[in-house]
């Protein structure tokens, strides 16, 4: 069943990713990606609500132990920062740049895993070579991204960094939160607390943002119906995705379940860019593909 949830959550994600490509375009400055990430967060919070309800039948679940709320509130503010961040690095460059960054930070809750939970979260030889491999293709990827979109401005590989170490934190916690709860407290209670935590960080970003706005500036309003649309199918696409990776990571261990997340969404993130935004198929993108398709194998097989 792990690798099911894993297969959910990167077709979840994929389709997320499309929507927020496709509203890109209309975020182009703090204010308004900040208040879409809100809007997004907003429609997540009673999503989650309703997870609760279905998967415990009441909302007494939610009156978890007190020391699993710090964790959602990790998970919850890397989510926020990442939604807005993320928006900047989509923009700003080729799609696949910011899958490639991601792919880099494969490593981190790999690494955070085996460090706090050595005693089922241990790193084998040839889980390292597989992990590295992986990164190679992630470093394969953005060759490609820069062969496609030119040279990439520097604050856009600082948005794809934020993006990339926000969602390894947000990952690492939904293993940290299956471990700590013993399996205790169902995961639809986390992903709720999380929502919630990111609700509040995305609210307080677009509010500092909305303040120093030039006044100077009257930006595009960009049409409130498609805006809210894409944030719902976000938000459907968030909450499932969510579900399954917190799901996955109950059941696969770090070394395992991140590589091939990450290898998975490389190969559907090729596919998706090339139908939909029409980025063109390259030589060194088809080596980074199989690279991670390598490295899949090599980090399940041993």
């Amino acid at each position: 069943m792990g690798y099911l949830y894993a297969i959910a959550a990167v077709l979840s994600a994929a389709i997320k990713g499309f929507c927020g490509k496709r509203t890109s375009d209309l975020t182009d400055t703090p204010e308004k990606a900040s208040g879409f990430s809100a809007i997004r967060a907003l429609l997540c919070v009673p999503c989650a609500l309703a997870a609760v309800l279905i998967a415990t039948g009441g909302l007494s679940a939610l009156s978890m132990p007190l020391e699993l709320l710090p964790i959602c509130a990790v998970g919850g503010a890397a989510w926020g920062f990442l939604t807005v961040s993320w928006l900047f690095a989509v923009r700003g460059g080729a799609f696949m740049l910011v899958a490639a960054v991601e792919g880099v930070g494969v490593f981190i809750p790999v690494l955070l895993s085996a460090l706090f939970f050595p005693e089922t979260e241990s790193l084998g030889i040839w889980k390292v070579v597989g992990l590295i491999i992986m990164i190679a293709a992630a470093i394969v990827m953005n060759s490609y991204s820069k062969q496609l979109k030119g040279k990439t401005s520097p604050l856009t590989w600082l948005a794809a960094i934020i993006s990339s170490l926000c969602n390894a934190i947000n990952e690492f916690s939904q293993k940290w939160f299956n471990r700590a709860s013993g399996g205790g407290t169902d995961s639809s209670v986390y992903v709720f607390y999380t929502y919630v935590f990111a609700l509040l960080v995305v609210l307080i970003f677009f509010a500092i943002s909305k303040s120093v706005q030039p006044k100077s500036v009257s930006p595009n309003k960009p049409p409130k119906g498609r805006l809210v649309l894409f944030a719902f199918l976000m938000a459907i696409c968030t909450l499932f995705y969510t579900l399954s990776s917190t799901a996955a990571a109950g059941l696969l261990p770090s070394s395992v379940l991140f590589p091939l997340k990450q290898g998975l969404a490389m190969i559907v993130n090729v596919a998706m860019s090339a139908i939909f935004f029409k980025e063109r198929v390259k030589p060194s993108e088809i080596v980074g593909v199989a690279l991670a398709f390598c490295a899949m194998i090599l980090i399940n097989l041993f």
